[in-house]
């Protein structure tokens, strides 16, 4: 996978897309088994929470632990329901057969649930970050047949979006740069 970053209020073209980093796949995870495996990185949004306490004791004790420091997109919402006691447990909880893990509280993604039934890929000791990001334009000039810049973004309803792209035919040039 190859990551172009993008800075909105880039004037130009050139200023706006950056080519930043590859991750070659070395696994595919569950998030559950991310949150064990690689409990703490950022990128896991998930956190275990003790089932043998109960949904409501564990999701309480969770917000207790981490009310100041919330970065939920809901947090006063969930905080003002806790202070009210109307609060339901999950609505920072995600059960995956007997473990019970919690929406991570530095996450502030509202589509957090749809994340958490993402798989969580793995890298490869082969991936890598440019150390100077490359101006995508640059790279479309080293590689043609690559889309160009101004046809990165789609029109997705009245939104303007970035979507996935498939680069199989450019990934070995593409590679190069991180050598």
């Amino acid at each position: 996978m190859f990551f172009v970053a993008f800075v909105p209020s880039a004037k130009s073209l050139e200023e706006r897309y950056w080519l930043t980093s590859y991750l070659e796949v070395e696994d595919v995870l569950d998030q559950g088994d991310a949150a064990f495996r690689f409990a703490g990185r950022e990128n896991v949004i998930l956190d275990p929470v003790d089932p043998a306490q109960g949904p409501e004791a564990a999701a309480a004790e969770y917000v207790a632990r981490n009310r100041h420091q919330l970065g939920w997109a809901d947090s006063k919402s969930v905080l003002q329901a806790i202070d009210q006691d109307v609060f339901d447990p999950w609505q920072i909880l995600e059960g995956r057969g007997e473990q019970l893990f919690a929406h991570s509280w530095w996450d502030s993604h509202a589509d957090w649930r749809r994340r958490a039934t993402a798989p969580y890929v793995v890298g490869s000791p082969a991936s890598a970050e440019i150390g100077s990001a490359i101006p995508y334009t640059h790279v479309v000039e080293m590689i043609p047949g690559l889309l160009p810049a101004d046809q990165l973004r789609v029109q997705v309803g009245f939104l303007p979006m970035h979507v996935k792209r498939r680069v199989d035919d450019h990934a070995e040039a593409l590679a190069k740069l991180f050598t």
